[in-house]
């Protein structure tokens, strides 16, 4: 069955897509304001997005957000030809309808109570389907169907799909006039809960606090939720994610009994800390009903904030007019955004505007507000509210960063490139500008930078030759370092303090260097070496090696840095397949390698490389690429099994499996960063599909949000 989405990065939409695509259904769709990180996840999921169509695509599914019109030419076009229409919410209760649902309802903190939820069932081993109706911040998927009877998601009360769910069981979190212009009154929505709350199966677990969901209290199967402790919730726990998490705990322990650790999750625009160094700390939220932002208003010293809101809606804004009105009165300093009106008309009764001239404080468009915003006196930005506003806030908070790291590197005299093209710089020939560029020349400036990136909040990744690596074609907003130069890329031989010989080999040493040394000093066994485009360093990180050899078997010692900037030696490097075993973090300085005790003739030495040249040309393509882009998995080889799923020689856009040899994916020309994605994923998923078989790439991605392996 082929389904339509339009508007498909919603925050309903999204999880709802990738959850039909597991299914094993076709998800097309589209989306006017899809950012990267969306992007991204339907990507990964083998979920196609385009611009806006001019033409509606044949399907046999039309779904549509809430913000599309009722006028919109693509569902006026779905109804003429007599395709099934439906919001979001009513597909989503035909797809849940024969599962066990464990529906999250409430007015508000739906989406965090069901990510602590979800992850807390994934801890105890409990097997389980997810909606998430917003985006993990660690980019795990949003939606995910793993063929389970039971389902986890949030139930949405804004439109009369809440009438079509009849859960197993329920978790009521809260209860306030939110969507008025549905319900028009609060006995109205009260009455819609009651009835959902008739229509639940099992036991409801419900807020004994709420006034009107405390009068569960007593009746048969409801149970109000037990408090949370502060001893079970870490440091700096907010109130707010300490009754979610309790709510979450609640439920879980009535699923499956088992020992309490409050997960480790955090939900993307859900009181984000988007920058904490520095005088200027910038803190976001996605609250905006009254009662959402005096919840994230009261876990600060307001005195020592600025407060910036945007409104969500005019009819909201209108209705709760006196509510926000009453409540930004509190608010010693404060800066306003136009309303965002998502797809409602103007109303100036709701604009926020009306509010601005209330409480005789600037309502500035993005541009003049960040103008408005500080750089260095000391204090918290609070950013809450809906629409653009979490867009603003990070581009502040990246500039914050920019600026101390700029500054800190300046006090210390290391040398900086800004928007450095990353293509160049790759073995794909793929790749946007890196913000900050740096080749250090010393250990000492090597540490300092990565002091100054780490105090900064800036990311940073160090790169080698440019392999195994995909940058994303809208550059990378963080720090790359090269290690290049006569301190980085020494190849020496030495006696250790048994007498023994071995090579002394920077980091930045490239392969093929390190094997034309070898064969002029009669050195055998790293005559593979020749033909792999990397570095020392990054071969080492990830035990790179090729016709049977591997560079792990030739290490006897490393000198490193931790993860937290100190220099260590050590000679016990649990190496694995493709893997050096390493704590994340560390980065090899300076590495000791075997030296062979009978040495050979160079042109023996030659004479091998060139026979493994020879090979190498044979069995892999010419064209640009990172190398093997998949491990092989135990037993078998990655390449047959993409071989016998069909997709040799696929091509998106430029990017084309290899015809060569099936686990290359080449650059043909003009190939971009998602087509090569795009290629990864329908490999993995068909993979998985036909042969019950998960690839793990080899590959690294730099890209804004996404930073470290593929997975």
């Amino acid at each position: 069955m082929k389904n339509f989405f339009a508007g498909i990065g919603g925050a309903g939409m999204l999880p709802l897509a990738l959850f039909f695509r597991e299914m094993g259904e076709e998800v097309v769709g589209f989306d006017d304001h899809l950012d990267r990180r969306r992007a991204f996840l339907l990507r990964r999921g083998c979920v196609e997005t385009f611009p806006r169509p001019d033409v509606l695509p044949d399907c046999d599914r039309f779904v549509h957000t809430a913000a599309l019109r009722p006028n919109d030419a693509l569902l006026l076009e779905a109804l003429r030809r007599g395709i099934p229409v439906q919001s979001r919410g009513q597909c989503l209760a035909e797809v849940l309808r024969g599962q066990r649902l464990v529906a999250v309802v409430g007015s508000h903190g739906k989406t965090t109570a069901t990510a602590l939820l979800i992850r807390l069932l994934a801890a105890r081993g409990f097997f389980c389907n997810y909606l998430l109706g917003g985006l993990f911040e660690d980019n795990a998927p949003p939606g995910r169907y793993a063929g389970a009877d039971w389902t986890v998601a949030e139930i949405d009360e804004s439109e009369s799909s809440f009438e079509l769910f009849s859960p197993e069981i329920t978790l009521a979190l809260n209860l306030s006039m939110d969507h008025d212009a549905h319900y028009g009154t609060e006995r109205a929505l009260r009455e819609a809960f009651s009835r959902f709350f008739n229509r639940t199966r099992g036991a409801i677990f419900f807020n004994g606090d709420h006034p009107f969901l405390g009068t569960l209290r007593g009746r048969d199967r409801c149970h109000a939720i037990a408090p949370l402790g502060e001893e079970l919730c870490p440091p700096g726990t907010t109130s707010y994610n300490r009754s979610n998490g309790a709510a979450a705990r609640s439920v879980a322990d009535h699923l499956c009994p088992g020992p309490f650790h409050f997960p480790s999750v955090a939900v993307h625009r859900r009181q984000s800390v988007l920058h904490g160094a520095g005088p200027v700390r910038v803190v976001a939220d996605y609250a905006h009903h009254p009662l959402e932002v005096a919840a994230f208003l009261r876990e600060f010293s307001l005195d020592r904030c600025r407060v910036i809101f945007q409104p969500h809606r005019y009819s909201r804004t209108a209705s709760h007019f006196f509510e926000f009105l009453a409540l930004l009165r509190q608010v010693p300093r404060l800066l306003l955004l136009p309303t965002y009106a998502a797809f409602e008309p103007y109303a100036a009764a709701g604009a926020a505007e009306r509010l601005a001239d209330a409480l005789a404080v600037p309502c500035l468009d993005g541009e003049r507000l960040l103008r408005q915003l500080p750089v260095e006196e000391e204090c918290t930005l609070l950013f809450v509210g809906a629409g653009s506003i979490h867009a603003l806030a990070e581009t502040h908070a990246r500039h914050l960063r920019e600026r101390t790291f700029t500054l800190l590197c300046a006090e210390d005299g290391l040398a900086l490139e800004k928007d450095v093209p990353l293509a160049p710089r790759t073995t794909l020939r793929l790749g946007g500008p890196a913000r900050f560029w740096a080749e250090p020349d010393s250990l000492a400036g090597l540490v300092a930078l990565l002091r100054h990136a780490r105090r900064s909040e800036l990311p940073h990744f160090l790169l080698g030759n440019g392999s195994k690596l995909l940058a994303d074609d809208a550059g990378f907003s963080g720090l790359v370092i090269r290690l290049r130069g006569s301190f980085w890329e020494h190849c020496r031989l030495e006696e250790n303090e048994l007498g023994e010989w071995e090579l002394r080999v920077g980091a930045g040493l490239s392969l093929p260097a390190l094997a034309n040394f070898c064969a002029k000093h009669g050195i055998s066994g790293y005559e593979f070496c020749r033909g792999i485009p990397g570095t020392v360093g990054g071969a080492i990180r990830m035990n790179a090696g090729a016709f049977g050899g591997s560079v792990g078997a030739m290490v006897r010692r490393i000198t490193y840095l931790d993860g937290g900037g100190e220099l260590r030696r050590t000679g016990e490097i649990p190496f694995r397949y493709r893997d050096w075993g390493m704590a994340d973090g560390s980065i090899l300085v300076e590495a000791a390698l075997l030296r062979p005790a009978e040495l050979l003739p160079t042109a023996e030495i030659l004479q091998g490389q060139k026979n493994l040249a020879r090979q190498r040309r044979e069995r892999q393509p010419a064209h640009p690429s990172a190398g093997s882009v998949f491990r092989n998995p135990s037993g078998k080889a990655a390449w047959e099994l993409i071989d016998a799923a069909g997709l040799r020689g696929l091509r998106r856009g430029g990017a084309e499996i290899s015809p060569v040899h099936a686990n290359f994916i080449v650059n043909g020309g003009g190939a971009r960063s998602d087509d090569v994605l795009d290629l990864i994923f329908l490999a993995q998923r068909e993979v998985r599909r036909r042969f019950a078989v998960d690839l793990v790439t080899e590959l690294e991605y730099l890209s804004d949000p996404w930073l470290g392996k593929l997975g």
